[in-house]
């Protein structure tokens, strides 16, 4: 979150304290990543003030004070204006990203390849 965020609303105590904070989400469902599972699953619709479909624009919209971006450390401090407000829970940290193409993704050869990578890295 920015410093003009947290003037305003303060800061997070912990991921159970969430009321009375806006959040930042995409807008499509991306489950996949632990921490928006966690913003779909536990922070009311209304709390969100913003969706995007980039982590770019959504690190964008919360230096600008919108509202609190969940999202990796690594991308965050990209952006020096934003500031930590709780370590990540350790369900949410990733060593390793899979990442495909959005044209090819839900291709069947892709979705064996994707299916096999993750078995073996269990």
């Amino acid at each position: 979150a920015s410093e003009s965020y947290l003037r305003k609303y303060g800061k997070l105590q912990s991921l159970e304290d969430i009321t009375g904070h806006r959040f930042l989400n995409f807008c499509q469902n991306m489950n996949n990543i632990p921490s928006i599972k966690w913003l779909n699953e536990m922070v009311p619709k209304e709390q969100i003030s913003f969706s995007a479909s980039d982590y770019h624009i959504l690190m964008d919209a919360a230096e600008n004070g919108l509202g609190i971006v969940a999202m990796d450390c690594r991308i965050a401090e990209l952006k020096t204006d934003l500031q930590l407000l709780l370590p990540a829970p350790s369900a949410w940290r990733s060593t390793i990203w899979l990442v495909t193409h959005r044209d090819v993704h839900f291709s069947p050869k892709v979705q064996a390849f994707t299916a096999l990578i993750k078995q073996c890295l269990k």
